[in-house]
C-alpha cells in the first residue's frame, strides 16, 4: 500500500481515490470468488421439469383398457409416483371431443363419443410442456389421424399405446352424400 500511494503521488487527489476505489472493488471480487465454494455465497435453483400427460377419454378407450384387463388408476398411480420420485412437474388432461384439464373424479369416466387429437399440438404449446406424453388406443374418428399431427420441434412425445398391436378390419363411415334432387314423397 505504501508503495501504491508513493507511485500515485503526482496525481490528483479525486484520481487517487477514484483508482483505489476501483482496485479495492477489484480484489474484493476476487476473493469474493475465491471464497464462493467454501461458504456458498451463491444458491443453486433446481427447477422442475414439465410434464403433460393426454389421456384419450373416448368410449373406444374404454373397450381397450377393459379388454387388456388395464386398470386406468393403477397406470396412473405408477406415473404419479414416477413423477415424484424424479422431481418432475406433472398436469394431467383429458381429450376426446375436447382437450381439457383432468380432475380426479373424471380420469376414468371415458365420456367422450369422439376422438379429436388435431387440438393437442397447440394445447401442448400453449402450456408450455417440455415433455408430453400421450395415452390413447390410436382411433381417430375427428379430423386428423394421430400419425399426422404437427408437434413443434423442441417438444419431446412418448406415446402409451392400449390395444392389439395387430390390425383388425373395421367398419366406419366416411361421407354421407344427398342427392341433389329431393321429392318430399320420397322415402
Amino acid at each position: 500500500s505504501f508503495v501504491y500511494w508513493e507511485n500515485i503521488r503526482s496525481m490528483k487527489s479525486y484520481q487517487k481515490y477514484i483508482l483505489f476505489i476501483l482496485r479495492t472493488t477489484t480484489v474484493l471480487f476476487i476473493l469474493f470468488l475465491i471464497l464462493d465454494p467454501w461458504f456458498q455465497w451463491s444458491k443453486q435453483v433446481e427447477l422442475r421439469e414439465k410434464l403433460s400427460i393426454y389421456l384419450d377419454s373416448s368410449s373406444s378407450m374404454k373397450n381397450q383398457l377393459s379388454y387388456d384387463n388395464i386398470n386406468i388408476g393403477e397406470l396412473k398411480s405408477k406415473i404419479d409416483n414416477w413423477t415424484e420420485n424424479n422431481n418432475i412437474d406433472t398436469q394431467w388432461y383429458l381429450f376426446g371431443e375436447t382437450v381439457r384439464q383432468a380432475s380426479i373424479r373424471k380420469i376414468g369416466t371415458f365420456s367422450d363419443s369422439l376422438t379429436d387429437f388435431s387440438s393437442i399440438p397447440n394445447h401442448a404449446l400453449i402450456n408450455d410442456s417440455e415433455q408430453l406424453i400421450l395415452i390413447t388406443d390410436g382411433h381417430s374418428n375427428r379430423n386428423i389421424d394421430i400419425k399426422d399431427l404437427d408437434f413443434d420441434e423442441n417438444l419431446k412425445i412418448n406415446v402409451i399405446g392400449v390395444g392389439s398391436d395387430e390390425r383388425f378390419n373395421d367398419i366406419w363411415i366416411e361421407n354421407i352424400s344427398i342427392p341433389s334432387d329431393l321429392y318430399f314423397d320420397d322415402s
